[in-house]
Parts: C-alpha cells; structure tokens; sequence
C-alpha cells in the first residue's frame, strides 16, 4: 500500500471520528465499522487497494 504523509493533526480528528462513531454504535460496532469500511471502498478505493488494507489490518491484529 502507498503511505500517503497525512499531517497527525488531521489523523487525530480521523481517529476522533472514528471513535465516536464506534462509541455511538453502541452494540452494534462490528456492522457500523462494516458498513463504514463497504462506503469507503465502494467510493474511494480500488478493489486491490481493499485487499491489501484488509490484509495489513489483519497483520496489525496478529491474525
């Protein structure tokens, strides 16, 4: 995956957001973040861009 430099002021409001989100979810966090990740893939990134974030994501978890 290409790292784009994203300024960590904005990748605090980014994971503000996200929390936030998650947090009003509520029990239903899993099919919130879900549907957050289908959005985002369907409008902003390529099909091999998705697998490879899944795969890194993945990693991240130690699966």
């Amino acid at each position: 995956m290409t790292a784009t430099n994203i300024p960590l002021a904005k990748l605090e409001v980014v994971n503000d957001t996200l929390a936030e989100g998650i947090d009003s979810a509520g029990e239903e966090s899993e099919l919130f973040l879900t549907k957050l990740a289908f959005f985002l893939a369907a409008h902003h990134v390529s099909e091999d861009r998705l697998r490879e974030a899944v795969e890194i994501s993945l990693k991240d978890l130690g699966s």
